[in-house]
């Protein structure tokens, strides 16, 4: 299985126990902010990071938990359920 999320690549199997964890974290760039899953090893306050071709991204805060790629996955889509249920 492979996942591909905002620049970062793993693949189950390269990693102690082939999964990688995930944490979200507060980017900055320029006057853009976002919220975004970051491997976790990348995920360390005030790392600077190229999303895809874009440098210049600064981790912000990170947030605990770690989450594992499965979980981050199913989740990622969530926030449709939550605009369904509320009319938006």
């Amino acid at each position: 299985m492979s996942v591909r999320a905002y620049g970062f690549e793993s693949h189950r199997g390269h990693h102690l126990g082939g999964v990688m964890n995930y944490k979200q974290c507060l980017i900055k760039k320029g006057d853009t902010t976002q919220m975004s899953w970051i491997p976790e090893r990348f995920a360390k306050t005030g790392k600077f990071l190229r999303l895809h071709d874009d440098n210049g991204w600064e981790v912000k805060v990170v947030y605990e938990p770690a989450m594992d790629e499965a979980v981050v996955n199913e989740r990622s889509r969530d926030y449709t359920k939550q605009r369904e249920a509320s009319d938006i």
